[in-house]
């Protein structure tokens, strides 16, 4: 069990949220055309998010610098400024939850709300479930989110704590056809105790997962340097290259 997050921690945790929203409401699919306006566009959503969020040394980019996972595109895929990258794949991860059917009505450890009415202008990525539904259930998955050993990974003081917290997002964010698996059946880029893996039922709970935890990558990059600005000018996909 986790201790209640004190002020400081939620407001920090709110404000992250806040702006990783803001960049999802933003983005573009490959081209500059609708997320997950096509069925590829659509799969290639959740491991374009796994490419942004694990360290560059994990990508397995190939000759032309493209990660191996990214299956838009080769054209699309562009870097930026590390905080950006980890912004870019939180707000990637929304889009993948929102493009994702749940496969039951209720998720007992996941927020259920109701369908707020929404003025806000439509982002240009198709949406399956409304933006407040999506934006609830990861909230309610960041709050209820541990590690290996049961705390907080946003809070970790060990010095390899973030990038095994970005990997364990890419490794929930990456489709199960992606993963290269151990003998112990659990992926080889995987850096918790074997026994800490867990098998979600679903892909909708295992992308909920991972987008709480891609925002919690985001947490823990900050605390060292918490006078950082936090510049996410990277919001869009659009087909250029962003070197």
């Amino acid at each position: 069990m986790t201790e209640p997050p004190r002020a400081g921690e939620r407001s920090r945790r709110a404000g992250i949220a806040a702006e990783v929203a803001d960049v999802w409401d933003r983005l573009a699919g490959p081209g500059g055309g609708v997320l997950g306006g096509s069925g590829r566009a659509s799969a290639g959503i959740a491991a374009a998010a796994a490419c942004y969020v694990m360290p560059d040394w994990a990508r397995g980019t190939d000759p032309t610098g493209v990660p191996a996972w990214w299956i838009w595109p080769a054209r699309s895929w562009g870097t930026a400024e590390r905080r950006q990258e980890l912004v870019l794949g939180a707000a990637l991860a929304l889009a993948a939850v929102a493009a994702s059917t749940p496969t039951q009505p209720s998720v007992p450890t996941l927020a259920v709300v109701r369908d707020a009415d929404d003025t806000r202008p439509a982002a240009p990525g198709a949406r399956r479930r409304p933006r407040d539904t999506v934006l609830a259930a990861v909230d309610q998955a960041r709050a209820d989110l541990v590690d290996h050993e049961g705390l907080d990974p946003a809070l970790s003081q060990r010095t390899t704590g973030l990038e095994s917290l970005m990997l364990a997002a890419a490794c929930y964010l990456l489709p199960t056809e992606m993963r290269q698996m151990a003998r112990a059946g659990v992926p080889t880029i995987w850096a918790w105790p074997t026994v800490s893996w867990i098998n979600h039922p679903d892909r909708d709970t295992e992308l909920t997962v991972a987008a709480a935890m891609t925002q919690a990558v985001i947490e823990l990059y900050d605390r060292p340097r918490p006078g950082q600005s936090r510049p996410s000018t990277l919001t869009l996909i659009d087909g250029e290259n962003h070197q």
